[in-house]
């Protein structure tokens, strides 16, 4: 490099008197560098301090240099004038390149730099900017990214090279992010060094906000290695080998002797070697740790093969769906879970694309980069299937799974080979058959071996197959009619594996839910109680536990009849609810059924606690309600005062916001053996509501509805007609069998018989001087209701020996009748004043008096 010395020598020149000085040896040599420099004032200059008969070939080529500068910057001002920028310019450059020190032509590109738009500035600026700061660098940085790139595949090699990867022990995100930060400071920190110690073997001179950094990095990639490698002893049990505190120590070792000869002599002759063993170690310990990253990420690729061995793209889809809803959904079910409550499996999930190309090359980059660690292969059909998983390229688990083998079944139980033998032609129009499901729980389970996060939300569950189980009886047999089914299930599930705490609460909610009977309620009330002080229990089973037990303890409290319980058993369970809820925060997984619990309690509040009468949105909640307003009246202990008036507003009420929920598919015809409504169901304002009204048709009579449309088309559409017939004949024309035209005809003299009587008794009053119910409007009931006791006839209805014979058939059949039925009259059109509340309270039972005495009296008659 010559440029300070030419430099000097021209503020020499400069600084000396032009009168007195010869030519010093050099002086034309350093006007020809200066020259060259594109600097040719400054040469002139310093010649023209010399005799003029001294460098006179050097003063000749520096003033020439001058001159053509100066030329072109002239032509460039011209064109500038004449508004040619892209000409101005040209001459302008070509005018520096001879004399940079030319200030017209600086001044031309000045003034066209102004002109342009600002993208042209910016492009310009870029581009100056890359000349002079980047491109510099550029072999430098290629160095970084290349020794980065090694670093990271020597990491997936490092990861594939280990079998076994352990988790931490507690708080495995928190730990999960300390490593993050050591594999990153790691990993660029030891690029840079080793970048910059090349450099510095090479002479060259890298930027020092690169050695800082460097510095920096390493400093950080120590701390955390003294983090993990001390405590990991502690928590991982051994999972990082001691080493990585040793190394740990190394780095700040080496950091500090580093700093401290910079220090002392500002320079070392060991220095680069030094240099280069710390970024050794901080790049070993940067691999270290991202091969930790590499290995234990929660990450699953799902191939599902059909019984012909090619790939199902739908069987992915739906082995993924079924995996989202055991692992990676918020918790799901409010009584009992739906599956699991495990929610680690959250953007674990990583599908291929459809295209074939696309799918090899990203096979091949996920191969190659470890990002997705865990690979589940499912084969087979819906009758058995065989699941094997990998992890890094080293099996794990594998199992065949047999549907006939796990799958309990019910002999003579309707639907059983279709629910666990679902064909594949038939397997996308109906539910994921049992085989997925239980593919699903195997792979979350050997999931959970290698994760903490999942194990946790397993609830003490070990066997995939107890897991399988319960997820299909949660899943696919909630209805009302596959209960028996359901219990089978949970009970394989249980057997399997006594320790599965989800199992156990969805075997005893299906055994006792729906009880009426007081014992068994308060039984299971206190095995409630019980369950919920088991130490493994998830806050979601907390939750579901506390609540089911204030609704077991609300049926237990009105189980047995009016004014039998009392509602402290309800208040300590929602207090225990509210207690566990309070822990739950908005970005919870249980937020969600917190709210929806919330919402369902709140009809359970207003009973125990009374205040402001909620409005709760969901039908659940609706329900909740219209049973407290039906029932707060019927305790022994009550929050509201008594009296005929409250309890008929209530009822009111009650039977709108019942209506309301009544929609629920799954819980419809509840109201109709819920104990809380057993008093309630006596009452006007729910037969009004629900019972329907009751039928006066023959022909709706199953008896004889199974032949109406043949006895309609041959004429005998009307009960009478049909009374008044020969049997034979009836069955001649209606193409009947003769014994069922007998029936319907001795049928239809009843039917007869009923209406005649009530229609000519509709004005006598009855011994008890209450008027008699008009018998038409119950004739088809009753008929009905003979055939089912064995008196499908008239002769048949009078063998009664005597009048207390008579009158018990009487009370049987009215009590059957009037409990599925009601007439529109038993509630009191006028429902105001004092006296109405006593008479809507009343009207059942002077409906069903009336109605027995009518059938007592009409029996009487035969």
């Amino acid at each position: 490099m010559v440029r300070v010395p030419v430099m000097v020598a021209v503020l020499l020149a400069v600084g000396s008197p032009t009168t007195s000085v010869s030519a010093a040896p050099g002086d034309c040599a350093t006007a020809t560098a200066l020259v060259k420099q594109q600097l040719p004032q400054r040469a002139v200059a310093l010649l023209d301090s010399l005799p003029a008969a001294e460098c006179a070939a050097e003063r000749g080529v520096a003033r020439s240099a001058v001159g053509l500068g100066d030329t072109l910057a002239a032509k460039a001002a011209d064109e500038l004038t004449s508004e040619r920028l892209s000409s101005a310019e040209s001459f302008a450059t070509q005018a520096l390149k001879h004399d940079s020190e030319n200030e017209s032509a600086a001044q031309t590109l000045k003034t066209i730099e102004d002109a342009r738009p600002w993208s042209a500035r910016l492009r310009a600026g870029w581009d100056g900017f890359w000349e002079k700061h980047l491109e510099p660098s550029t072999p430098l940085v290629l160095l970084l990214l290349g020794v980065l790139a090694a670093m990271f595949v020597l990491a997936r090699l490092v990861a594939l090279g280990r079998a076994e990867w352990a988790e931490p022990g507690t708080k495995p995100n928190a730990w999960r992010g300390w490593m993050r930060v050591g594999a990153a400071a790691g990993l660029l920190g030891g690029a840079v060094m080793i970048s910059v110690g090349f450099a510095n073997v090479l002479s060259e001179s890298p930027d020092e906000g690169l050695i800082w950094a460097g510095r920096g990095l390493a400093f950080v990639t120590g701390v955390v290695a003294l983090v993990v490698g001390g405590v990991s002893r502690r928590t991982w049990g051994g999972a990082l080998r001691s080493w990585t505190l040793w190394a740990g120590l190394a780095i700040l070792a080496a950091l500090w002797a580093d700093q401290f000869w910079v220090t002392l002599e500002g320079s070392s002759s060991w220095r680069t070697p030094l240099w280069l063993l710390l970024a050794l170690l901080t790049a070993a310990v940067g691999i270290w740790l991202a091969a930790w990253l590499l290995a234990t990420r929660l990450r699953l690729d799902i191939v599902v093969k059909g019984e012909d061995g090619a790939a199902s793209s739908t069987g992915v889809g739906t082995v993924v769906a079924l995996l989202s809803e055991l692992g990676a959904e918020r918790a799901q079910g409010i009584e009992v879970p739906r599956g699991a409550d495990v929610t680690a499996l959250e953007g674990a999930f990583s599908t291929l694309p459809d295209n074939a190309f696309l799918r090899t090359v990203k096979g091949l980059l996920v191969s190659l980069g470890g990002v997705t660690p865990w690979t589940a292969t499912v084969e087979g059909g819906a009758a058995s299937r065989s699941v094997s998983i990998r992890r890094n390229g080293h099996a794990v688990d594998s199992a065949v799974i047999d549907v006939a083998a796990i799958v309990p079944s019910i002999s003579g139980e309707p639907g059983v080979e279709a629910a666990t033998t679902t064909s594949e032609a038939d397997s996308s129009a109906a539910e994921p058959d049992a085989s997925l499901r239980l593919a699903a729980a195997f792979i979350l389970l050997a999931l959970a071996q290698k994760h903490r996060a999942i194990r946790s939300g397993l609830a003490g569950a070990t066997r995939w197959e107890s897991v399988g189980l319960q997820y299909i009886a949660s899943s696919d047999l909630t209805g009302p009619s596959n209960s028996a089914r359901r219990r089978a299930l949970l009970a394989a599930a249980l057997n399997r594996d006594p320790a599965n705490l989800s199992a156990q609460l969805a075997y005893r909610h299906a055994l006792d839910r729906l009880s009426d009977d007081k014992d068994t309620l308060r039984r299971y009330r206190e095995w409630l109680a019980e369950f919920e002080k088991e130490e493994r229990l998830t806050r979601g089973l907390k939750l579901r536990a506390t609540y089911t037990r204030a609704v077991i303890a609300t049926n237990e409290a009105f189980a047995g009849g009016s004014r039998a319980g009392g509602l402290q058993p309800i208040r300590e369970a929602l207090e225990d609810h509210a207690e566990i809820a309070a822990t739950v925060k908005e970005d919870d997984p249980e937020w969600r059924l917190v709210q929806e619990l919330k919402d369902r309690l709140s009809g359970l509040h207003y009973l125990a606690n009374g205040g402001q009468r909620p409005s709760p949105r969901s039908p659940w909640g609706m329900y909740n309600l219209g049973c407290a307003l039906a029932s707060r009246h019927d305790l022994s202990q009550t929050l509201v005062s008594p009296g005929n008036g409250g309890k008929a507003q209530d009822d009111a009420e009650a039977a709108i916001w019942l209506r309301r929920a009544q929609e629920d598919p799954l819980d419809r015809d509840w109201y109709k053996s819920d104990p809380q409504l057993e008093e309630f169901r006596k009452r006007a304002f729910f037969r009004r509501t629900f019972l329907p009204a009751p039928n006066s048709d023959l022909f709706a009579v199953p008896a004889v509805a199974a032949v109406a449309e043949p006895l309609r088309r041959a004429g005998y559409g009307h009960p009478r007609l049909l009374a008044a017939a020969r049997p034979p004949v009836v069955a001649s024309v209606a193409e009947i069998d003769r014994a069922q035209a007998g029936v319907v005809v001795r049928l239809a003299e009843i039917h007869c018989s009923l209406v005649d009587f009530g229609r000519a008794a509709a004005g006598n009053p009855l011994a008890d001087g209450a008027p008699p119910r008009p018998l038409e409007d119950w004739a088809g009931e009753l008929v009905h209701r003979f055939v089912e006791e064995g008196r499908p006839s008239l002769e048949h209805l009078r063998g009664f020996r005597d009048e207390h014979a008579r009158c018990g058939f009487a009370q049987l059949v009215a009590a059957d009748v009037h409990a599925t039925s009601r007439t529109d009259n038993e509630l009191p059109k006028v429902q105001e004043g004092a006296h109405w509340p006593q008479a809507y309270l009343a009207a059942p039972g002077v409906s069903l008096t009336q109605l027995r005495g009518a059938l007592a009296a009409w029996l009487a008659t035969l």
